[in-house]
């Protein structure tokens, strides 16, 4: 049984902890079936329980005109306070998509952005590359990071690789110009991203190579490409990038991203190479999110040594791979009660903090909300992942 087999009884599960554990298991994987998107998304408007933690997860799934159609559907019946999580993921949906449902989109989306994307679509390459170079300038001069701006990059590099208007020789170059930097510059970055969409696999070594980088936005783009390839090569090069001397969030993350028989082994032996317990509770949810047999003897030595992370949740990451695998272990019933504390500690907080901060306010109900997963896009509003931002 594959890993997407492992995976699919349990995408509905009415088990809150074990759905939340599946599909934090997807969130980077990139061959997720487009089905998938649509039965979560019916899942999210059915039960009311379920809508914040599955549309704050599903922003990396690929919608197809089905997905979409009820993704619309739900935006129109949400409450007010929950209508920005379907606006998110409509503002997400591939351009090509937002052009095919213009008619039913015109209502979430300015129509300034349809003629915007239409020019892209449909453009002279010289126009498309001077309207790429332009964005990217305006990026490089501000005074800080403009994520809208590097949305809208990230939009034409797509929409150019898909009109074929980049040339592996171009992406070479770009690179090249990358080399005596101490930073990388947004075109390099957004050729990370390009390389991927080609598949240019001969970059794999180089990829991995830049992992020891403190550039977060490099970083993410390089991991999301390494684990499109879904290829041994980078498990290979990857690896050679962990070790005790650093947090190895971004290699280990490719590896748990991997599902290959050899990052399973890769992952088992760096995990008894490694003497850092922040990595060594990073293996190990990567292995469980590999979902395989062949992980479990590392997880049970975790759970023996009482390993312990200041980032990871491992109650919640053990006890969904756990009830996923089908093993009914002795502290099941423990894990669920820990990471439901967790929970209800962090509204407790929230209410008191909220409190403190508007007092007139004390007598409104507060909204009850997930606490934020490592996963989950981080509430600073940077783009990244929490785990990758304000949760390191």
């Amino acid at each position: 049984m594959n890993f997407l087999e492992k995976i699919e009884p349990h995408l509905l599960s009415d088990d809150l902890l074990v759905q939340e554990f599946v599909m934090h298991a997807l969130m980077e994987y990139p061959n997720i079936p487009e089905d998938w998107t649509v039965r979560l998304l019916k899942e999210a408007i059915a039960k009311k329980e379920k809508e914040i933690t599955i549309l704050a997860n599903i922003d990396r799934f690929p919608f197809n005109s089905e997905a979409i159609e009820v993704l619309l559907k739900g935006a129109e019946e949400a409450d007010p306070d929950d209508q920005f999580l379907y606006a998110r993921l409509i503002r997400n949906i591939l351009s090509d998509l937002k052009l095919k449902h213009r008619t039913q989109l015109e209502n979430f989306l300015p129509e300034k952005e349809f003629e915007y994307i239409q020019f892209l679509m449909d453009g002279e390459e010289e126009q498309v590359w001077e309207e790429y170079g332009s964005v990217l300038a305006a990026l490089e001069t501000d005074e800080s990071f403009n994520q809208d701006l590097y949305s809208k990059a990230k939009e034409i590099a797509g929409i150019m690789v898909k009109r074929g208007f980049i040339e592996e020789h171009e992406i070479k170059y770009t690179f090249n110009e990358q080399e005596d930097k101490k930073f990388f510059q947004f075109n390099g970055i957004l050729a990370v991203y390009m390389a991927g969409l080609m598949n240019q696999e001969q970059y794999i070594p180089y990829f991995a190579g830049l992992l020891d980088r403190d550039d977060d936005l490099l970083l993410e783009e390089i991991s999301d490409t390494l684990s499109l390839f879904q290829s041994d090569a980078v498990v290979e090069h990857v690896a050679s990038m962990i070790n005790n001397d650093s947090m190895s969030i971004y290699p280990i993350s490719i590896l748990g991203n991997t599902k290959t028989a050899s990052s399973i082994e890769k992952l088992k032996s760096l995990y008894s190479l490694i003497d850092d317990e922040e990595n060594k509770v990073s293996i190990v949810e990567a292995l469980c999110h590999q979902l395989t047999e062949e992980g479990l003897p590392v997880v049970e030595d975790a759970v023996k040594a009482g390993y312990y992370s200041s980032i990871l949740e491992s109650e919640r990451i053990l006890y969904g791979f756990y009830k996923v695998m089908g093993i009914d272990h002795l502290k099941l019933g423990e894990w669920k009660r820990l990471a439901i504390q967790r929970d209800e500690d962090y509204l407790n907080r929230k209410k008191e903090l909220e409190a403190q901060e508007f007092p007139l306010m004390q007598t409104q109900p507060v909204k009850a909300e997930p606490k934020v997963g490592r996963n989950d896009p981080c509430p600073c509003g940077s783009g990244k992942k929490y785990k990758k931002c304000c949760g390191k």
